[in-house]
């Protein structure tokens, strides 16, 4: 009989602790929490703007060097001319700011404008575009169907 106080205590002490330890653990501001991408902080095809791109640290910085070195990327990449003084960016998404030559050309852009969205991932017609930003990006595209995916749950 003694034993079998023993273990019922034991028992019931095991359950009391992990039921206290999941309660912890509900409230614990550091375990995996799942939250769906912030699609306001992003560009229409889902860059995030900011410090990390380079394009914006140059214009944020005035930084020559960097903007020649972009300029001449586009100019091999796309063809034409591109001057220090073209390249600048405040993001995409930035009514009221000047766009580079390149959001202008940027048909990906364009098109989330034209529906309404604040996003390439808010459209049902995103698995089959074939814009060039996806041609010219060929990894942008499956991040932006990833995207898509965690949105919708």
């Amino acid at each position: 009989m003694e034993n079998r106080r023993k273990f019922i205590k034991g028992v019931l002490g095991i359950s009391g602790g992990l039921v206290a330890f999941s309660r912890l653990n509900a409230g614990n501001p550091y375990r995996q929490v799942t939250q769906k991408p912030d699609i306001e902080s992003m560009s229409f095809c889902c860059l995030k703007c900011g410090p990390q791109c380079p394009i914006f640290n140059a214009t944020v910085n005035n930084d020559l060097t960097a903007k020649q070195k972009i300029a001449d990327n586009w100019a091999k990449k796309f063809g034409g001319t591109f001057t220090v003084d073209d390249v600048f960016c405040y993001g995409c998404k930035e009514d009221g700011k000047p766009l580079n030559k390149m959001l202008l050309k940027c048909t990906v852009r364009k098109c989330a404008k034209e529906k309404g969205l604040k996003s390439c991932s808010l459209c049902s017609d995103l698995e089959k575009c074939e814009k060039d930003l996806w041609t010219n990006w060929p990894n942008l595209k499956p991040n932006v169907l990833k995207i898509q995916k965690e949105l919708n749950g």
